[in-house]
This record gives structure tokens, sequence and C-alpha cells, in this order.
């Protein structure tokens, strides 16, 4: 059977394209990043898991409060694995196009490089972004709270942002210009940013679905674990199986968020080459530099 056709990162697409797109190459790649995803992410949803396991328990007893230090955990896990998953994600697609064997053969010596070259910058950005835009988003929740239209407005309209990631660390932009070529691009095709935005969204609901009613009747089963008439043994199986599903769940959270963060990334492309941006050159000749 021949070889389908490599994926290129700066052709213009339209909606239903990208999303193809961003299917066909997890089709492509998903044992790579599904093992590479297992190594770092796997980790840290054990440890949200953890966290959240206790913030459960303190939940359904009148006795128990959650622990400064799980509450700490959680989030900081949550936090890195965001950070490294959109690193792992960029840096895979990264060397799929670099490649001439796409991602076959690649290693962690391969994958390594990038990732010490993308994390930190990456990790940096994000701080400086929360920093700058935490007014703008604690804005557009309330209003989603008070008046959920103008609050989806206000959230389509920082929608932009999205698209940061690729540029800051392809294009290797200051931050500050990344941002501004993140606006930039984004509202020159804004609404099918937006179409696309909510496909993902959909498809990431539909993706962490499949483990949300199991986690919901386990939690609703858990709720009753405090009733002196359940045995120690049946609230022992009901507490293991509580914190494996949660470990699942957080981690099928990870692994869906990638599908949004390839489609953003196509986005980017797609848009930058279709406007002034058509033979963008990304440095892939100096990779070896990195």
């Amino acid at each position: 059977m021949s070889e389908s056709p490599k994926i290129q990162l700066y052709v213009a697409r339209k909606v239903s394209e990208k999303v193809n797109t961003t299917f066909d190459f997890v089709k492509e790649n998903w044992r790579v990043w599904l093992r590479y995803s297992t190594y770092l992410l796997l980790p840290l949803a054990i440890v949200q898991g953890m966290g959240l396991n206790e913030m459960m328990n303190s939940l359904f007893d009148d006795l128990a409060e959650p622990g400064t230090v799980s509450i700490i955990a959680t989030v900081v896990a949550a936090f890195i694995a965001m950070v490294l998953n959109c690193t792992l994600t960029l840096a895979l697609l990264r060397l799929y196009l670099d490649r001439d064997d796409r991602l076959r053969g690649v290693t962690g010596k391969d994958l390594l490089p990038l990732l010490k070259n993308y994390a930190p910058r990456l990790l940096g950005a994000v701080l400086v972004l929360l920093v700058v835009f935490s007014p703008l988003i604690a804005v557009a929740v309330l209003l989603a709270v008070l008046i959920p239209l103008v609050g989806w407005v206000g959230f389509f309209v920082l929608l932009p942002l999205a698209l940061v990631p690729a540029i800051y660390l392809y294009e290797r932009q200051t931050l500050v210009n990344s941002v501004r070529r993140a606006f930039k691009l984004g509202f020159a095709d804004w609404g099918r940013m937006v179409g696309l935005g909510l496909i993902m969204l959909l498809v990431y609901y539909v993706l962490t679905g499949c483990l949300t009613q199991p986690w919901a009747v386990c939690m609703a089963i858990k709720a009753n674990l405090f009733d002196n008439s359940i045995s120690v043994e049946t609230k022992l199986v009901i507490n293991i199986a509580f914190y494996v599903l949660t470990i699942l769940y957080s981690f099928a959270m990870y692994l869906a968020s990638s599908f949004i963060i390839l489609a953003m990334t196509f986005h980017y492309g797609s848009v930058a080459a279709d406007t002034e941006d058509a033979s963008l050159d990304y440095e892939i000749e100096n990779f070896e530099k990195l």
C-alpha cells in the first residue's frame, strides 16, 4: 500500500481540512505520540489524581478537609502538564516536518533537544501571558457567568492567543512580537478560527466523555462510602477504582487537548500561507543548530 503524502504545515486549508489533517497526523503517529505522552504526562496525571481524590474525600466527609499541599500539587501538576503537553505536541510536529522519515524511528535522543529548547521558553511565555491577560480572562469568566453571550464573545476575542505557542517556538520571535502576530493572523481569519475552535472543543468532550460517565458513577457511589453499613472491603475497592479512574480521566484530558493544539497549529500554518507569509521559512535548514 502506498504511503500517504507527507503533511505540510504552511498550506492553506479549509476548516474541515484542518480537522482532517489533525486526525491524519494523530492516526499516522499515534504510537510515538502515545508513548512519549505516557512518559511525560502519566506521572503528572498520577499526582493530579492523588490531589483530586483527596479533594473529593473532603466533599463527602464533613470531618475531612482538603490539605493545602494536595490542592497546590493538583494545580501545579495540571499547569506543568499543560505546558509539557503543548511542548511535546509541537516538538513532535516539528520533528515530523524536518525528517525525511517523518517520525519513524524517533527516539528520546532525537526528541530531547527540542524539549529542552521549547519547554523553558514556553513555560516563561505562559507565565507572562497569564500575568498580563489574567485580568481580561477574569472579566471574561465573570461576564460568562452573568451574561453568557457577552462572556463567550470575550473568550473568542482572546482566541488568537492559541496561536502564540506555534509562532513563538517555530518562528523564534520575541514574545511581544509573537502575541502581535497571533492577533494579526487570528483576526485575519477569525470566523474560521472560531468555527475550528468550537469543533475541536466538541472533539475534546467526545474523547474525554468515554471516561466521564464511569468516573461520575464511581463518584456517586463514593458519596455513600461513609455509610456505616458499607463494608471496609467495599470501601477500599471503590476508593481504588475512583483513584484509577481519576488518573485515567486526567490523562485523557491531556491527550484530548493535543488535538486542539494541533488544530490551532495547522490553522496558524494555513493563515500564514494564505496571507503575506506563503513562502514562510521557519528554519528547517537550521534545525541542527537548535
